[in-house]
């Protein structure tokens, strides 16, 4: 899931955006995406801890610069979670 995220992420940022059309003379914006992964059965049994999950990393993904995808460490330790 990772892979296919960054992937994902990559992608969005090289696609240039226009906000309404070209002939506007408006510059090209940037359009990124932020992503949180959560797994399977590491981060939750059902749907709902799964998606809790992958909205916290996805919360840490937009606070921590955006254009980012960050993995839920939800199911590691507290002492294996890096700052």
């Amino acid at each position: 899931a990772l892979t296919v995220a960054e992937k994902l992420r990559d992608l969005v940022r090289k696609h240039p955006f226009f906000p309404s059309s070209q002939e506007s003379g408006e510059a090209l914006r940037p359009l990124t995406v932020s992503v949180g992964v959560s797994s399977y059965p590491e981060d939750g049994q059902s749907t709902e801890e799964l998606v809790d999950a992958a909205d916290i990393a996805l919360y840490e993904a937009k606070g921590s610069g955006r254009d980012r995808v960050v993995v839920s460490e939800k199911h590691l330790p507290a002492a294996q979670v890096s700052a």
